[in-house]
């Protein structure tokens, strides 16, 4: 199974596409939204997004994947921790999880097994 990791910071995409791999998933990356627009298939049912990117933000990125392939996982990767951003995420109704930068792996581990849970393949 894949997984599409969109993050314009290169240290950020090989950590998150290194500990993906641990855990049986193929990586496609790419540092752009335009690029992962591009890249995703109907294989990529995890797709972790940057909510800062430099051609559009996460919440367009993912309204664009969203229409295109529902049943995707989609989990925001922010740094902001902010109440406003908090709210945004929640009300937007855009993903299943959200990640904090910098990555906590106990997080990290808590989404990736509610994912493969929604998979049936726990």
């Amino acid at each position: 199974m894949k997984a599409l990791v969109v993050d314009d910071d290169e240290k950020n995409r090989k950590l998150l596409r290194d500990l993906l791999a641990l855990r049986k998933l193929e990586v496609v990356e790419a540092a752009t939204g335009e690029d992962g627009l591009a890249k995703i298939s109907v294989q990529c049912r995890l797709c972790v997004l940057d909510l800062r990117l430099p051609d559009m933000d996460g919440y367009t990125l993912a309204q664009k994947i969203r229409e295109k392939y529902p049943a995707a996982y989609l989990v925001a990767y922010t740094a902001s921790a902010l109440k406003e951003e908090t709210e945004k995420l929640k009300t937007s109704r855009l993903f299943d999880a959200v990640l904090l930068k910098p990555i906590n792996l106990r997080d990290f581990d808590e989404v990736i097994g509610r994912f493969w849970e929604r998979r049936g393949e726990v």
